[in-house]
């Protein structure tokens, strides 16, 4: 009965919680059904497996909430609950963030601590009663999401044709999750945004949160290597040798993904650029910031779940309209924000350029995108795959962090993304399309019919 009675009282607070957080109320956009489950099956609540047990020097730093329990932090960013009392972990170091809230009798003598905890993208309770068992409840943290209520320019159309483009190629891919976004490239109006998750692996998809916390920043590291063009005044004609594929830079090994065939050898800049050769690239970078040079690549390389489309899609943006009068989208359309050319300096106006060439010559001018790309569109952008993304503290499986980072077998995640607009000289659409998928492989080919297809549904309307 204790066990029941103890259930009940969680599910009031987590009721309360949510009436009175609006942070709690699931994202929802147009075609979303939100389905909430009706009952809770106390048996399958606290059947739980064994907790890992993590010795004490393991603990970045300890946060002694009550005189019972604490919240500890490992050097992995990872967090749990620890039992003082009986010094055991009582959870999984599978939280971003907990916090204390309360504890609450539960009868004479008697009473169940309850925290905030954070967990992927999830936010709700973790409650513990004095036997040290542990009950959670959660909905999706919407402080991580972005919410269309405030949109007012989402097209059904567009919408429709995005969201069946996607879920084919999703099924056919087997992928995970995966994202459309279309955006008027002059005016900033957000047209269609679908995400798309098969949440049970069963191959059905159904829509998804709109996550702030989804994409690598990989699309932006060619980008961010050309404002080193710019500023180092290097022409894209000058040469650079990227030898057999493989070089020390900045106490870095790089390998280009050729470098089993050669390498690509001595090449010019834009060529180096857009066949994707990471040595290029750095060789540029080398010449601006040499001293970090390092601490950039990781930033550019090693983030998973940094971005998301939106943001990716305002950066590209900005070298689609040649940074004059760059738009600042947002999904209020009444906050939408116009930078006048006059806020940008000549290195800045020079990079839009220079980022503009690049991206034309990657779709169309026998870059490494080139073959990939419809004819039927003048198209621009770039694609970008990553494999084997670590676990972050965004994703489900943050308890693997551990294994990731002592290099044992996990399981991981792979993503592509495609960032571009059309036409290329004067655009009116800039879109994203990305897609992760459990299990390799994953190729270019998985999402190029996905933009292809919706860049001449766009182009002919």
């Amino acid at each position: 009965m204790k066990k029941y009675i103890y259930i009940a009282i969680t599910a009031i607070i987590f009721c309360f919680i949510t009436v009175k957080a609006a942070s709690f109320k699931p994202s929802t956009f147009p075609g979303q059904d939100v389905i909430v489950a009706d009952t809770i099956d106390a048996d399958a609540l606290f059947a739980h497996e064994p907790v890992t047990q993590h010795s004490w020097e393991e603990y970045e730093w300890v946060d002694t909430c009550t005189a019972r329990f604490a919240v500890v932090h490992d050097w992995y960013g990872r967090c749990g609950i620890y039992d003082l009392e009986n010094k055991r972990n009582i959870t999984e170091l599978e939280y971003r963030d907990l916090f204390l809230t309360r504890s609450t009798e539960l009868e004479k003598e008697h009473s169940i601590t309850v925290f905030i905890g954070y967990q992927g993208h999830r936010k709700g309770i973790v409650s513990v009663d004095p036997s040290g068992d542990v009950m959670s409840i959660s909905l999706p943290d919407t402080e991580l999401c972005y919410s269309l209520e405030a949109c007012r320019t989402i097209d059904k159309k567009i919408s429709k044709v995005s969201r069946n483009l996607l879920e084919k190629d999703m099924k056919k891919a087997g992928a995970l999750h995966g994202q459309v976004f279309v955006m008027e490239s002059q005016t900033g109006n957000i047209k269609a945004w679908i995400a798309l998750e098969d949440e049970i692996g069963n191959g059905k998809y159904s829509d998804a949160p709109l996550l702030k916390h989804q994409c690598s920043t990989m699309p932006i590291k060619a980008l961010y290597a050309i404002s080193a063009i710019a500023e180092c005044n290097i022409s894209w004609n000058d040469s650079v040798d990227t030898r057999w594929g493989c070089d020390s830079i900045g106490g870095m090994w790089i390998k280009d993904y050729n470098w089993h065939k050669g390498g690509f050898g001595k090449v010019s800049f834009l060529d180096g650029f857009k066949m994707h050769s990471d040595i290029t690239m750095l060789r540029a970078l080398e010449r601006l910031e040499q001293s970090r040079i390092e601490r950039t690549w990781q930033e550019l390389t090693d983030k998973p779940r940094e971005t998301d489309v939106l943001n990716l899609a305002t950066i590209y943006n900005a070298a689609a309209v040649g940074a004059k009068n760059v738009v600042m989208p947002s999904v209020n359309t009444d906050s939408i924000k116009f930078v006048s050319a006059d806020c940008f300096g000549e290195a800045d106006i020079l990079t839009a350029q220079k980022a503009k060439e690049y991206l034309k010559a990657t779709l169309q001018e026998g870059g490494v995108g080139s073959k990939w790309t419809t004819k039927k569109v003048d198209l621009s952008g770039d694609y970008s795959v990553i494999h084997h993304c670590r676990p972050t503290l965004y994703d489900e499986n943050i308890a693997y962090l551990e294994k990731y980072r002592s290099k044992e077998s996990i399981e991981t995640y792979s993503q592509i993304v495609f960032v571009g607009y059309f036409p290329s000289n004067n655009p009116r659409y800039t879109i994203c399309v990305t897609m992760d998928k459990a299990t390799p492989p994953l190729y270019v080919t998985h999402i190029s019919r996905t933009v292809n297809k919706l860049a001449e549904y766009l182009n002919s309307h």
